[in-house]
């Protein structure tokens, strides 16, 4: 089964540079769960864990596509 992750898209905040925003799109909720598997997840929490953010904030939404 192919779990597809749509979307992510990095933004640097204008004032300031060390401050970053990801948004991403996940199809359902077997994409986010096959996310979280995924290894670069895991080392992205190690990386937080380890003082490498200051803070992460997580928003969750759910909706439809305006296209």
């Amino acid at each position: 089964m192919c779990h597809k992750h749509n979307e992510t898209d990095v933004l640097q905040a204008e004032d300031q540079e060390n401050k970053f925003f990801f948004y991403e799109v996940y199809e359902d909720a077997a994409a986010i769960a096959h996310h979280k598997e995924q290894p670069h997840y895991a080392a992205w929490g190690t990386f937080k864990e380890s003082g490498g953010t200051i803070s992460s904030v997580s928003k969750k939404a759910s909706g439809k596509f305006m296209t």
